[in-house]
C-alpha cells in the first residue's frame, strides 16, 4: 500500500512539473505585442565540438515581423519585415531577400506572439526539468522542417534558453537575457533598407520594396 501511494505522489508529482513548462510559456507570451532582448549563440557540430560563437540582441512585433542582429563577431543583420526575409553580411556586402512564409512556419520564435500557432504548427512535449528551467520540446508538423526539434527552458515566466538540433545533428543553443515587454519599436526597425553598393541575392515578393541608402 505505502508503495503504492508513493507511485501515486511520484506520478502526480510528475504531472505538475510537465504542467510547468507550458504555463511558463502562456505566462511570458500573455498579452505580449512587442518584444526585444538580447542573446549569446553556440553552435556545435554533431560531435558536440564547437564550430562558432556569437551574441547580438533581437526584436519581435505581432504579428509577423522580427529582427536579429548579431553583434559579434562578425556582423549580421536579419529582417523579417512581414512579407521578405532580408540577411545582410555586412563583411561580405550582401543581402539575400526571400519570402517570409518560408521560413516563418516553422520559427519556435513565432510562438511568443501568437501562442494559437503552438499546437497548430507543432508537437509539443514536455521535457524534465533540468538547470533550474523548465522544459518544452516543439516538433514542426510541416513534412520538410528546418529543425529536427526546438526546446525552450523556461524559468519564472522567462523564456531563458532555447536549444535547436537541424537535421544534420547540429545544435544550436541560444541563452537569452534583458527581456523587455511590449517596449514602443519603430516600424523602421523592422524595415530593411539596401546600402550602396551591396549586392542582392534573390527576389523580393511584389509587396517587399528594395530601397537604397548611401554608404
Amino acid at each position: 500500500m505505502r508503495s503504492a501511494i508513493v507511485g501515486v505522489c511520484v506520478f502526480l508529482c510528475s504531472l505538475a512539473n510537465a504542467s510547468g513548462a507550458r504555463e511558463e510559456l502562456e505566462g511570458f507570451s500573455s498579452a505580449l505585442t512587442t518584444l526585444s532582448g538580447k542573446f549569446s549563440q553556440t553552435l556545435m557540430d554533431s560531435n558536440g565540438k564547437v564550430k562558432e560563437q556569437s551574441q547580438g540582441a533581437l526584436a519581435l512585433m505581432a504579428p509577423r515581423q522580427f529582427r536579429w542582429d548579431v553583434l559579434q563577431p562578425f556582423e549580421q543583420h536579419i529582417v523579417a519585415d512581414g512579407n521578405a526575409i532580408w540577411v545582410y553580411d555586412v563583411e561580405l556586402e550582401q543581402v539575400n531577400v526571400r519570402a517570409q512564409s518560408f521560413d516563418e512556419a516553422n520559427s519556435p520564435l513565432a510562438v511568443l506572439l501568437d501562442l494559437s500557432s503552438l499546437d497548430r504548427e507543432f508537437n509539443v512535449g514536455e521535457r524534465a526539468t533540468s538547470d533550474g528551467q523548465k522544459w518544452l520540446r516543439l516538433t514542426a508538423k510541416s513534412k520538410n522542417p528546418d529543425f529536427k526539434y526546438a526546446d525552450l527552458g523556461f524559468a519564472n515566466k522567462q523564456l531563458k534558453t532555447m536549444i535547436l538540433v537541424d537535421n544534420f545533428g547540429q545544435r544550436s543553443r541560444i541563452d537569452f537575457s534583458a527581456w523587455q515587454r511590449n517596449p514602443k519599436l519603430p516600424a523602421s526597425q523592422f524595415q530593411f533598407e539596401v546600402p550602396d553598393g551591396v549586392d542582392v541575392v534573390g527576389a523580393p515578393p511584389e509587396a517587399a520594396k528594395i530601397q537604397t541608402i548611401p554608404d
